[in-house]
């Protein structure tokens, strides 16, 4: 598997990849087949409000902090402005562990939480973990999604950000209760949805 820094180097190959996999007509089918089938606004308030609920059910004393509430509700107010999207395939865990590479080329496993989705869930979640700021206009440019530089796109680069931060704080909540691990995350949740650089990024 790949690391942060490797998939830095690369970053072009896994967004030439998420390209092809979203623009795939017969697996947006096969997806779109399972309903229900949803507009972007109905995705993304869904996705929220699973989110408020798991936070209200957590056992660990982080979650009930004044400033993890705050975000979270910022983070709801802030779906609206969002443009309207096609939803698309979606791996939604494009994290170093499911980066593969053998022979050369690059594969992404463990597919088991794919989804229709936003065009800009996979994508954000690299740029924001894998490169630095100063590159996603570049990035961006090469991806398939006219619109993919706007202020919007942009927008869900850190929005999607802090969504999978705080899904990665509350797994471990239910599966290890690591407070250490999930106070780290809770730290990514709050600097993603404030619109700030990765502090944990690897420099490349």
């Amino acid at each position: 598997t790949a690391d942060r820094a490797w998939i830095g180097v690369h970053a072009n190959a896994l967004v030439d990849l998420f390209s092809v996999v979203q623009q795939d007509r017969t697996l947006t089918a096969l997806l779109a087949s399972a309903p229900p089938v949803t507009t972007i606004d109905e995705h993304l308030e869904a996705v929220v409000t699973r989110l408020i609920a798991r936070v209200e059910h957590a056992s660990a004393p982080s979650f009930r902090s004044p400033g993890i509430g705050a975000a979270l509700a910022r983070l709801h107010m802030s779906r609206h402005p969002l443009n309207e999207v096609p939803l698309v395939p979606a791996h939604t865990d494009p994290s170093p562990s499911n980066v593969l590479v053998a022979s050369g080329r690059i594969y992404l496993v463990d597919w088991d939480g794919i989804t229709l989705s936003d065009p800009m869930r996979d994508i954000g979640l690299l740029l924001w973990w894998c490169a630095p700021p100063e590159r996603w206009a570049a990035l961006l440019e090469r991806f398939w999604l006219p619109d993919a530089n706007s202020a919007a796109s942009i927008d869900r680069i850190y929005w999607w950000s802090a969504v999978n931060s705080l899904r990665a704080a509350l797994w471990i909540d239910r599966h290890t209760s690591d407070e250490g691990a999930i106070a780290s995350f809770l730290e990514d949740f709050r600097e993603a949805e404030a619109r700030r650089p990765n502090p944990k990024r690897s420099a490349v």
